[in-house]
């Protein structure tokens, strides 16, 4: 009797010790010895943080990047690197959806492309306005250190080689008047360079196949005007440039200035002064 009353406190005892501390697993612990626990919300890179300068460096042809994308985890195989790409520069444009600072260069494969045939592209955006137009021209051989971005994508960019000299600026009135008061100047001065011009636009049509001004292969097309009576053809190398186009807007826009022979200017081909490989860069986003 004795050993079965010894055996049933026995388990009374070990219930009532896994029972206190069952509940003691549930009730929280006293408030001085509860963890500061901090919150942190994850930092989105828009651009502002930079690697070391002696990080180790991955580099890219266009066509290597591309491949290097499709084969896996690029994120991993990037973390902890600067990126250098070269090729060739195609267009440019500010800013982006995700709102990173600069101005978006785009490299492509190097090499003629026609019309419908597109290239392997990569957009980089730029650490400053300065490191893409202030260096570059479109069809300018280069390359772009930049990092990658979860968010941003290709952030930070700055031109390790290539390029050339800062794009000058004109106005499309300035240039109409510069063309009426003397061509041979005009010509020397303008003609199959680069600049910025800044201007009202008049008119914008879409893509036409077979249509062109003469100055160049046509993508999408506009118009600028210069004056009352003078107008400047924009020819522009992708089509959210042309979407963006309001008549009776300002813009400005990269391009190489053409100026046509009198006898180049037909019923068709109504322009004489015009802007080709057009890049926008006055616009917040695209």
């Amino acid at each position: 009797m004795r050993r079965c009353l010894f055996w049933m406190g026995l388990v009374a005892i070990l219930l009532s010790g896994c029972n206190s501390s069952h509940q003691e697993t549930k009730t929280d612990p006293p408030a001085d010895e509860v963890a500061d626990v901090t919150v942190v919300e994850p930092e989105i890179q828009t651009g502002n943080e930079t690697l070391p300068e002696d990080a180790p460096v991955l580099k890219f042809t266009v066509e290597q990047l591309h491949e290097a994308l499709a084969a896996g985890d690029f994120n991993t195989v990037a973390a902890g690197h600067w990126l250098e790409l070269t090729g060739v520069v195609h267009c440019f444009r500010q800013e982006g959806g995700t709102g990173a600072p600069g101005a978006y260069v785009t490299l492509r494969e190097p090499g003629e492309f026609e019309r419908r045939e597109i290239p392997k592209r990569a957009d980089i955006i730029m650490a400053s306005l300065d490191e893409a137009w202030g260096k570059l021209r479109p069809g300018d051989e280069a390359t772009i250190r930049f990092q990658l971005s979860q968010w941003s994508g290709f952030y930070d960019g700055k031109v390790v080689s290539g390029g050339g000299e800062p794009v000058p600026r004109a106005t499309a009135q300035e240039l109409v008047e510069a063309v009426k008061a003397d061509k041979a100047a005009a010509r020397e001065k303008y003609h199959d360079q680069y600049w910025i011009v800044t201007g009202t636009m008049a008119d914008k049509q879409p893509y036409s196949d077979g249509f062109s001004f003469g100055f160049d292969k046509v993508y999408f097309s506009a118009v600028m005007k210069g004056d009352d009576q003078t107008s400047i053809a924009l020819e522009l190398p992708h089509v959210r440039v042309l979407q963006r186009l309001e008549p009776q807007e300002e813009v400005e826009v990269l391009g190489k200035v053409m100026i046509l022979d009198e006898e180049n200017v037909t019923e068709q081909k109504p322009y004489y002064i015009g802007i080709v490989d057009g890049s926008r860069i006055d616009v917040d986003a695209f």
